[in-house]
């Protein structure tokens, strides 16, 4: 009794889930059914054309607005007071260049001395004599010394005298005498004999009582 209610149970459990089944498919298939002629309508009325109508005019187009001029203000703002500038430090000077090597200028060799002069050497006496005295200075009292200059040849001779010191009478008659009557060996160089000027006093004294 027992396996026979509960096999009734089972076979009315499953009836009721087929019908359910069959039930769900049906609402199913009658939504997919409805869902497409849903479409199909509403393909047909976008589709539908009625050459009676005029087509649709297309939107005017839109011109694109310029572009707005944007005006920039520039502000100057003065810089902020009170700042510590960093102090400018300037670049270190370029090194000095060291200072070029001393140019050591040879002085070319000194020139030998000449040789020496041998000076003349007087081959009369030079000495004055009471005849030398000229008449008119002894009358009128002249005296002094007679400092002569003059030259001495290579041939001894003397040339180019001139006196100072006494009277012009005396001076002249001391030149005159010289170039007359005095007579040198002349200077020598290197063994040669050359020109040279010599000087010699010549003292004009009166004898006393005169």
């Amino acid at each position: 009794m027992a396996y026979a209610d509960r096999d009734r149970r089972a076979t009315q459990i499953t009836a009721a889930l087929v019908v359910g089944a069959g039930t769900i498919a049906f609402l199913t298939g009658l939504t997919v059914m409805l869902n497409f002629q849903a479409i199909k309508h509403k393909f047909q009325q976008t589709t539908t054309i009625d050459p009676t109508k005029e087509p649709p005019k297309p939107p005017p187009k839109k011109v694109p607005e310029p572009p707005k001029k944007v005006e920039l203000k520039v502000t100057v703002v003065p810089p902020p007071q009170n700042i510590h500038t960093p102090p400018t430090v300037a670049a270190p000077p370029p090194p000095t260049p060291a200072p070029p090597p001393p140019v050591v200028v040879h002085a070319p060799p000194a020139p030998p001395p000449p040789p020496p002069v041998q000076r003349p050497v007087a081959k009369v006496n030079l000495a004055m004599d009471a005849e030398d005295y000229p008449a008119s200075s002894q009358r009128n009292g002249e005296q002094g010394t007679s400092h002569m200059t003059f030259t001495v040849g290579a041939d001894g001779r003397v040339s180019g005298c001139s006196a100072s010191g006494a009277t012009p009478t005396l001076n002249q008659a001391a030149c005159a005498i010289a170039e007359r009557r005095w007579r040198f060996k002349p200077a020598t160089q290197d063994g040669q004999p050359i020109t040279t000027t010599m000087s010699q006093n010549v003292r004009w004294v009166l004898p006393e009582g005169e």
